[in-house]
């Protein structure tokens, strides 16, 4: 199936009575061609959109930060999944950046309250997943520069606009998607919940299909409201089968990538892992990247670390945290990101995980990855 029969699934949606006809939404869109302004209203069209959120964060803007005003809203997995908590084993995968959008061991609590069977630690998933590229990269399976694709509007985003370095994506998956396959096999028979600060990380799940829910912070905060769950008041909680968080922590900052790939592998210097993020990847960096693998350029990068927000994930679209300090932010996921377990220990322990459950194709001529399933 190629990209162009696809319907991609919905991430955000539109009221277009509230409508201002502004054009805030187009001047941040990196794509700028799924919104149509001609009109009296500005017209939305999904399959061209990568799901990146920023539109949403810049109509609500321009309704006075009122939310219930504002044209554009995210659409995530909420409402099925709290359908189907009373129903179905369903399992959290919470994201590296909920430390600085929660009280983090109070919302593992919480989470169990509202009837999860269990709550992991995607940190590890980010673990997972540096292991992952570095045995990748060292195999030859992987084609330099590999680009991360931890970012789902990224991965989107060279599908639909820079269809020559697909190839360059990482053959593996997200750290989501990493823990996913690690979590369905100790619970085969589980459902799988990502607690997210991503809108586009619904796109992600239809690709691969392993995670079924996608529920962005502001809806669980929504959840608990309705539920009378207060976090403060609630004891602390700890992660399924934790592992120390570990530099992988930070995964969600911009950076973090680069940052636990070279404390894992001191072979490799900084200079060969490339950093980016904000609007200058889709305005310069990816027209520059291609120009300069079809050249041949000298001193290309290892590994491109990009992300689509300019703070990373810790200040996705579906956060709640728009408000605090940016200091605070990184001094919470910092913090988290201090508590090392023995590098040695985890490098071998995803090593294992890489030889026994990693099986990863990319067919190139539909220009769609194609993920494992579990087997064990």
């Amino acid at each position: 199936m190629s990209l162009n029969s696809r319907t991609f699934v919905q991430v955000i949606g539109i009221r277009e009575a509230y409508c201002i006809n502004c054009h805030q939404c187009i001047a941040v869109c990196p794509v700028k061609v799924c919104s149509d302004g001609s009109g009296e209203v500005v017209k939305f069209n999904n399959q061209l959109c990568i799901g990146c959120g920023r539109c949403v964060e810049a109509c609500v803007k321009s309704h006075g930060g009122i939310v219930e005003k504002s044209a554009r809203f995210p659409i995530d997995d909420t409402p099925q999944f709290i359908k189907d908590i009373a129903e179905h084993n369903i399992i959290a995968l919470v994201a590296p950046s909920a430390q600085c959008n929660f009280e983090l061991n109070k919302l593992i609590t919480a989470l169990r309250m509202l009837g999860l069977a269990a709550v992991y630690d995607v940190s590890l998933g980010a673990e997972i997943t540096v292991a992952c590229y570095h045995e990748a990269i060292k195999s030859g399976k992987a084609k330099t520069p590999l680009i991360g694709q931890s970012c789902p509007a990224i991965v989107k985003y060279i599908e639909l606009h820079h269809p020559n370095l697909i190839e360059h994506l990482a053959p593996t998956g997200s750290p989501v998607y990493d823990l996913a396959v690690y979590v369905k096999s100790l619970h085969p028979d589980s459902e799988l919940a990502f607690i997210s600060p991503c809108l586009a990380k619904r796109r992600e799940f239809q690709d691969s299909g392993i995670i079924k829910y996608n529920v962005l912070y502001q809806s669980l905060n929504e959840i608990f409201e309705s539920h009378n769950i207060v976090l403060d008041e609630l004891e602390d909680g700890h992660f399924d089968h934790a592992v120390q968080a570990g530099l992988a922590a930070g995964f969600s900052t911009p950076g973090g990538l680069k940052d636990c790939y070279l404390h894992k592998y001191s072979d490799i210097k900084s200079s060969q892992i490339a950093r980016v993020e904000g609007p200058i990847v889709y305005e310069k960096f990816f027209q520059d990247l291609e120009r300069a693998i079809r050249k041949n350029r000298p001193g290309l990068p290892l590994i491109v670390d990009v992300l689509s927000c300019e703070n990373g994930c810790n200040m996705g679209p579906g956060c709640i945290n728009h408000r605090k300090a940016m200091d605070y932010i990184e001094s919470s996921i910092n913090h988290r990101s201090e508590e090392l377990w023995p590098i040695r220990t985890i490098i071998n322990y995803c090593r294992i995980f890489c030889m026994r459950f990693y099986k990863t194709m990319i067919f190139p001529t539909i220009n769609i990855r194609i993920y494992p399933t579990v087997t064990i």
